[in-house]
């Protein structure tokens, strides 16, 4: 039977949750909710599903009238709520219930605080492509690089991670490159996430975007497509080092929106491209943007400094015009701290295992051990956690009135001081530069 694209689902403690996408609206189901909640996934049809259920609760000595009548009404619900497409169809979710969306916000809330106690991988970006048809002027990987067919993560690999990762609980995939539509297998990748109830998110540019993928963006649990954007055709030149691809974009950008695929526009604010700010306000009239004032600096090679180069200065008067005040004060008021190692992980196209994408350093590789013996046992990423969940901090953070704007980032103190405590000046400089920004704005 057909799950509805537009639901999200995983397990936690023993319960299986559901979610609505681009809704508050949160439900969750006890043991015997789960096994017909199965059982439905399973079976291609309601009387299939039926039979299954009452075999497995009649062999635990279970009464055929309590069993029928459980039955019906937890597949009613699950119809109700719109899981399940009946002719492909799902159902809509009322709107307006403002007490059930205050309970849902406060569940959504003490069920991260319960994954971060228990050390549930929720998030998990995995890069699928290094090669890139763009040369962008600040690339944070330092531009394309081409791995070999045999060294990246198989279809066969892939499926046998997302296998782990379900059982894991994990809400969202976030699929990365490189440019991933470089990838030849993207389509038959992107179908196989629909045995799954993952939220799937993908980084792109957006310009290899064709009719095939499209078919395949209906079909998926698309939580976020991002598409990189860097404004007029000039500027778009000028920041991608090629040319051609402005208008193939706009292109993919009206196919995406006449085929109803939700994407939002990524579009970073540098003293290269400023001249484009009043074209992408314009845009904004049709497609939703998302505006990054900061460009970080990458880890190595040429673009180890590129910040200086291309950030604004935060006294600026294009900052002060027209940059909304979207900064905000850094605050954990659940308890938890960072997320890396414990909610979070990254996975390179090598199948290298890393505790959050800003670490550079692998804890394991799903080639040769599955993602929940890493993740349960690497010594590695057992002391990445141990120091991210201790809140380490400097003797002068305490005093700092950066503070609250500092992310205290110990993955960079390692990637620039080779020390988890021992922080680095650039992420004062970041901290600074927001502090200055909020206050100004």
């Amino acid at each position: 039977m057909n799950i509805s694209k537009d639901f999200y689902y995983r397990q936690q403690n023993n319960k299986i949750i559901l979610t609505k996408k681009n809704t508050q609206y949160i439900y969750l189901l006890n043991e015997t909710g789960q096994i017909i909640f199965n059982a439905m996934r399973k079976e291609d049809s309601l009387k299939n599903c039926y039979d299954l259920v009452l075999r497995y609760f009649m062999k635990l000595g279970e009464e055929k009238n309590k069993i029928t009548e459980i039955f019906n009404q937890v597949q009613k619900n699950l119809y109700k709520i719109g899981i399940f497409e009946e002719n492909g169809i799902g159902k809509n979710i009322s709107k307006g219930d403002k007490k059930l969306e205050q309970k849902n916000t406060h569940l959504i809330r003490e069920l991260y605080k319960d994954a971060y106690e228990n050390e549930v991988p929720l998030d998990v970006q995995i890069e699928i492509e290094r090669m890139c048809n763009y040369n962008c002027y600040y690339c944070y990987l330092n531009g394309s690089k081409n791995i070999s067919q045999s060294h990246k993560l198989s279809i066969v690999q892939i499926q046998a991670l997302f296998d782990n990762l379900h059982d894991l609980g994990t809400k969202s995939i976030i699929i990365s490159g490189g440019e991933p539509f470089l990838r030849e297998d993207l389509c038959d990748l992107l179908e196989l996430s629909t045995n799954y109830g993952f939220e799937i998110s993908i980084f792109t540019n957006g310009s290899l975007i064709d009719d095939r993928h499209i078919e395949v963006l209906k079909k998926i649990r698309l939580h976020s497509l991002r598409i990189s954007f860097y404004g007029t055709e000039g500027d778009y030149d000028r920041i991608t080092k090629r040319k051609g691809y402005f208008k193939t974009v706009m292109n993919v950008l009206e196919k995406l929106t006449n085929n109803n695929i939700e994407f939002y526009l990524a579009f970073p604010i540098t003293r290269l491209n400023t001249s484009s700010f009043s074209f992408i306000k314009e845009l904004e009239k049709k497609y939703l943007v998302a505006y990054n004032y900061k460009i970080e600096n990458s880890y190595s090679g040429k673009n180890v400094n590129v910040a200086e180069d291309v950030n604004l200065p935060y006294n600026d008067s294009f900052i002060k015009n027209n940059v909304k005040k979207t900064i905000k004060k850094i605050k954990y008021s659940d308890g938890t701290t960072c997320g890396g190692g414990i909610t979070k992980a990254a996975i390179d196209v090598k199948g290298n295992v890393y505790p959050c994408y800003d670490y550079i350093y692998p804890v394991g590789n799903v080639k040769t051990t599955n993602f929940s013996d890493i993740w349960h046992n690497s010594p590695d990423l057992k002391k990445f956690r141990s120091i991210v969940k201790s809140n380490i901090k400097s003797k002068f953070c305490s005093s700092c009135k950066y503070e609250e704007f500092c992310v205290y980032c110990i993955a960079k103190n390692m990637v620039f001081n080779g020390s988890f405590d021992k922080f680095t000046i650039k992420q004062c400089e970041s901290a600074i530069r927001d502090y200055n920004i909020y206050n100004l704005l």
